[in-house]
């Protein structure tokens, strides 16, 4: 575990502490990038933006997530719950499933953290948003960082590869937040939609 809290995991593997400071996705039009131009960092070249893992997902803020490491395939599993509002007075923003599944695949590294104490909330970085006015607010579950100064990191201490051929994921829930890095060429798979209780 290094000094701000987290170990350091490549490929299913928890290694010796190192500084943690910093359907299928088809294309850039499955990327949007909704204006998080207003952070203040030192490697500013580190930029959050929506990522829409599969057509139809719901415009809700993300209560919990699970994940699990198969080492034998090199995939996360990740499985992301919506959190419901309905209950509270608000029954139209009742969700269509309890969350969805996703994997990702050729896994370089990834990261969990507690939310304040990940770097990303740390440095001030922004996060997209909810893009409706939905009860209680709360940020967009799925990010992707483009320019990520986490992915040069782990290239220069990797040495195998460079930052330009991997991606780098974010899954934030309330209080959690998942990081994960992959080869660039294999999207993250939707698996399907967690059925309601």
């Amino acid at each position: 575990m290094d000094e701000e809290g987290c170990w350091s995991i490549y490929a299913g593997i928890v290694c010796k502490p190192a500084i943690c400071t910093g359907s299928c996705l088809s294309g850039p039009d499955r990327v949007a990038d909704i204006g998080c131009n207003g952070y203040k960092r030192q490697m500013a070249q580190d930029k959050a933006v929506r990522w829409v893992p599969v057509a139809g997902l719901p415009e809700l803020a993300l209560a919990s997530l699970d994940f699990a490491y198969e080492s034998a395939q090199n995939r996360l599993t990740v499985r992301a719950y919506f959190r419901d509002v309905s209950d509270m007075g608000f029954p139209q923003f009742e969700p269509p499933a309890e969350g969805v599944i996703v994997a990702f695949e050729n896994v370089e590294a990834f990261k969990a953290y507690e939310e304040f104490t990940d770097p990303l909330f740390a440095e001030q970085l922004e996060v997209p948003m909810l893009a409706e006015n939905v009860p209680y607010g709360g940020t967009w579950g799925f990010i992707r960082i483009l320019g990520s100064s986490w992915l040069a990191r782990l290239a220069d201490r990797n040495g195998s590869w460079d930052a330009d051929s991997a991606s780098h994921w974010v899954v934030k829930t309330g209080d959690k937040v998942l990081h994960v890095a992959n080869i660039s060429s294999t999207v993250p798979i939707f698996q399907g939609w967690i059925p309601p209780n």
